[in-house]
């Protein structure tokens, strides 16, 4: 999957922020990120998918009318009626306490300090919100990156969103330091392929082209070293290709990190196929780099097999409790479509798919079933849903839903929690998280954007 410009029959309001355009070009993705919640791979994914749309096309979160702010110049556009009188509100919920509820990191953005990465918590069971770190001058230059934190939250990589004609879906890939230090970068990163960190942040895989990894190593010193593993065909391509035939490029699938193994020693990754969507192999990479091999499944349960982790692509593809897979397939029937989710065995065998028009993100909650956001529509829905799906694929009754929204994502599932972000944009601009208690819905606090004295968020994560 890559990234594509907005189709021109949307419509999503775009609103010029001051200063240079630079900074209007990050203010606009950094909009769009409450809508995508990146947070590793599967943020990237949802990039790719929603890039065409919300996240190139969305509102900051702070109007540019606000005091000290200039406004855009010129007379405003006219906006037809009918449109004006679409009515979109967030959830209003009391704030409440939520013990044992995971803390939640964002990584924002202020016009204040257009080129520093701000990093803030949130922690449902008190209410409090607190900035922890500032990141400085990473966010320079015309690129739009995507941070994927570390997590210790001392060490970022920034995964500029590329598209080349030479090397589609490619960009660049930076590892800085919670100081703003750069200590790696490479080029040709398959930007939809994310990154993977390992729970002690000694080690981050990065995807590259043609068919390589990137094993980026911290040292005790905090210097970088990256060990490229240069993939073979029958890893990049899980099924023989007849001699005749050479392939191009853009028509091979993609690799993605998933995770790694409950000893350690394995780095786990999936093949997507890049016709369909779906996850159409597994392979394994020693941490070493030395070894690299096929394998049929992930063997989740296993000392050596995958162990999903929170905060990685791995709890969102594979269900730790019985290793089935979640995966999304391209709607085939519309070109740009909402894709479907699929749910299959470790043997890959079909088990059920998602059944709603636009699913907004999917996790696997550790208990054996899958938690998605689902939607009438991928944007401007009138109601957004957080449902379980239990092992047979039936769903449950609703967990939480909302009126009309302009978007919203599921950040994660964590500690029997979900924390689903949700973005208005008519007729003003607002957004929020919410954290529900999966065992007692009608447990659930928010956290307004407009509180926390922020201008965006790039990403949400439930990694600590």
């Amino acid at each position: 999957m890559t990234t594509s410009g907005p189709p021109d029959h949307l419509d999503v309001p775009i609103e010029r922020l001051p200063a240079g355009r630079g900074q209007t070009r990050r203010a606009a993705i950094v909009a769009g990120a409450i809508v995508v919640v990146v947070g590793g791979a599967f943020g990237m994914a949802r990039l790719s998918e929603l890039s065409r749309s919300a996240a190139a096309s969305a509102i900051a979160l702070a109007p540019s009318t606000a005091p000290g702010r200039g406004v855009p110049s010129g007379p405003p556009s006219p906006v037809p009626s009918a449109r004006a009188q679409r009515i979109e509100r967030l959830p209003d919920l009391p704030s409440i306490a939520l013990p044992g509820a995971p803390e939640v990191t964002l990584i924002a953005f202020s016009l204040d300090a257009p080129n520093d990465l701000q990093l803030l918590v949130w922690t449902p069971d008190d209410g409090r919100t607190r900035t922890i770190r500032t990141i400085p001058g990473v966010l320079t230059g015309e690129e739009i990156a995507m941070p994927v934190l570390a997590p210790d939250r001392r060490h970022l990589v920034l995964v500029t969103v590329g598209g080349g004609a030479g090397s589609p879906g490619a960009g660049a890939g930076h590892l800085v330091d919670d100081r703003g230090r750069e200590l790696w970068a490479a080029d040709r990163i398959t930007t939809s392929s994310g990154v993977l960190w390992s729970a002690d942040s000694r080690m981050v895989v990065v995807a590259g082209q043609p068919r390589r990894w990137h094993l980026v190593s911290l040292g005790k010193q905090g210097a970088a070293s990256d060990r490229v593993v240069r993939l073979p065909s029958d890893v990049f391509l899980p099924h023989p290709i007849p001699s005749t035939w050479m392939s191009s490029p853009e028509l091979e699938p993609r690799t993605m990190p998933i995770g790694f193994s409950a000893d350690g020693n394995w780095i786990y990754g999936g093949v997507i196929s890049s016709q369909l969507g779906l996850l159409v192999g597994e392979f394994r990479v020693s941490v070493d780099g030395e070894r690299i091999e096929s394998v049929t499944d992930f063997r989740v349960g296993d000392r050596d097999g995958l162990e999903p982790r929170p905060g990685t692509t791995g709890t969102r593809t594979v269900d730790p409790a019985s290793g089935r897979i979640a995966t999304s397939r391209v709607d085939t029937d519309a070109a740009g479509g909402p894709q479907t989710v699929e749910v299959r065995d470790a043997d890959e065998g079909f088990l059920f798919a998602v059944d709603a028009a636009a699913t907004l993100g999917a996790e696997w909650g550790g208990d054996g079933a899958l938690y998605a956001l689902t939607a009438d529509s991928p944007l401007f829905a009138d109601e957004l849903t957080l449902e379980r799906f239990g092992p047979d694929g039936a769903a449950e009754p609703p967990l939480f839903q909302s009126g009309p929204l302009t978007s919203g994502a599921l950040a994660g599932v964590r500690d029997g929690y979900a924390v689903v972000a949700f973005l208005a944009t008519r007729p003003t601009t607002s957004a929020e998280l919410i954290a529900i208690r999966l065992s007692d819905p009608s447990q659930a606090t928010a956290l307004p954007m407009s509180a926390t004295g922020i201008d965006g968020v790039f990403g949400v994560s439930l990694d600590r």
